[in-house]
């Protein structure tokens, strides 16, 4: 078995993480300015009252905590841990426990705005350090190739559809039509998010340095890939 440093899973990785990270940090500033109102629920809308869509699911959050002000307080502090432990340690060994542990006090306290992108950053941090025998034998090296030169676009539009979704629910806390195109972009975020994952995968599965081997049509400079993996 080969292992490598995962440069591809780990830039996927950490796009999820960033996304997770700015969320939680929105959500918790809005929970802080609502002030120290103890929350009837357990979920709760970080925008406050005073906005016309405040009761809208996308901006609803779960908290734990007795207080509005204390719950942005925690979300921001957490959200921030979050992001710089996956920009630091996401790749070490107890990187992807860490961060799921993280992952799961910044839900818990208002930061979780979209955990689902914190969960799969766990996951997919797993395999930064780790073989990849499993999806060696299970992606032909036709499709490792294609989905490897898929890798860039779909994060350039990931990142796209990203920043569209944070500027809509921004401008959509009293405009029902801007809010309801938030659904939309992540609907559209379905596309990017798989072809990221597995084109980080099948990035590192041909790339010669971590193990790979390139179909070449020549056998001499395949001989020559397979010593330079060694």
């Amino acid at each position: 078995m080969k292992t490598f440093n995962g440069n591809a899973i780990r830039a996927t990785a950490l796009s999820f993480a960033f996304l997770a990270g700015i969320s939680g940090i929105m959500s918790g500033t809005g929970l802080i300015r609502q002030g120290h109102i103890v929350p009837e629920t357990l979920w709760v809308s970080f925008i406050g009252p005073s906005y016309i869509n405040y009761q809208d699911t996308a901006y609803s959050v779960l908290t734990i905590v007795p207080s509005f002000y204390w719950t942005g307080v925690l979300a921001v502090i957490t959200s921030i841990v979050s992001t710089f432990w996956a920009v630091k340690y996401l790749h070490t060994k107890a990187g992807p426990s860490v961060m799921l542990v993280l992952v799961v006090i910044q839900a818990l306290v208002g930061g979780g705005w979209v955990p689902d992108l914190g969960l799969v950053t766990c996951v997919l941090a797993k395999g930064i350090n780790s073989p990849l025998d499993w999806w060696r034998k299970r992606i032909s090296i036709q499709w490792q190739r294609r989905l490897a030169g898929a890798w860039g676009w779909s994060i350039g539009v990931y990142w796209i559809l990203s920043v569209l979704l944070l500027l809509f629910t921004v401008m959509g806390v009293n405009d029902a039509v801007v809010l309801g195109h938030v659904l939309n972009i992540a609907g559209l975020m379905i596309i990017p998010i798989p072809l990221m994952i597995l084109g980080a995968i099948s990035r590192e599965l041909i790339n010669p340095r971590h193990g790979g081997e390139l179909p070449l049509p020549c056998p001499q400079l395949q001989a020559s890939y397979n010593q330079l993996a060694e």
